[in-house]
C-alpha cells in the first residue's frame, strides 16, 4: 500500500507517526470530540499501544494521516477490512481547531477515493451517535450525496457504494 497519496483535493493521506496519534489523544479529550467517540478518554499508554497494534499493521484497518500541506489536520480509517468481504468501516476525527472549515467534507472525499480507488472496496459503512455535532455532519452529506441511512437505537448508520460519494 502507499504510505502517502495526495487526493487532488487539497488533503494528502500519510501513515500516521506515533506523534500524531498522540496529538488525536489530545483532541479526543475535546468536548466537540469526546462525545461523538465510541469509546471514552485514553491514556497515552493505551494510544500507544492503539498506535503499535492497529495503526502499524494495517492489515483489519488502514490509518491514515490527513494533511493540508504539512499540517495535520486529522485522521481518518478504514477499519474492519475483514468483517465483511470488500466492505469497510469509516473513521474520522478532525481537530477541534480545524472543524467547521471544510475540511470533514474534504476527508471524507480523500478517504472514500481511498477506499474505493485503492483498496477496491465495495462499500463502506459508518456509525455516529444520534444528537451530536458529528451525527449532524453525517447526516447532511447523507441526505446531500443519497447514502442509504438508518436510524436504529441512539445511532445513525450509513452505506456507501462507489460513485455515490462523489454526488451532490
Amino acid at each position: 500500500m502507499t504510505h502517502e497519496t495526495s487526493v487532488g483535493i487539497g488533503l494528502t493521506l500519510r501513515a500516521p507517526t506515533l506523534a500524531e496519534c498522540q496529538q488525536v489523544l489530545v483532541w479526543r479529550d475535546h468536548p466537540s470530540v469526546l462525545g461523538n467517540l465510541r469509546t471514552g478518554s485514553k491514556t497515552e499508554t493505551e494510544q500507544t499501544r492503539f498506535y503499535e497494534d492497529v495503526v502499524v499493521p494495517a492489515d483489519e484497518h488502514v490509518y491514515r494521516a490527513l494533511h493540508d500541506g504539512e499540517m495535520f489536520i486529522g485522521l481518518g480509517g478504514l477499519t474492519y477490512l475483514h468483517r465483511w468481504p470488500d466492505e469497510g468501516e469509516l473513521s474520522l476525527l478532525i481537530g477541534p481547531e480545524f472543524q467547521g472549515l471544510g475540511y470533514g467534507r474534504l476527508a471524507v472525499d480523500a478517504l472514500l477515493t481511498y477506499a474505493f480507488e485503492t483498496l477496491g472496496l465495495e462499500a463502506v459503512v459508518g456509525e455516529s451517535y444520534r444528537d451530536t455535532p458529528g451525527c449532524r455532519f453525517w447526516a447532511d452529506l447523507a441526505a446531500q450525496r443519497g447514502w442509504f441511512t438508518c436510524l436504529f437505537g441512539r445511532s445513525l448508520f450509513f452505506r456507501i457504494l462507489p460513485l455515490r460519494h462523489l454526488e451532490g
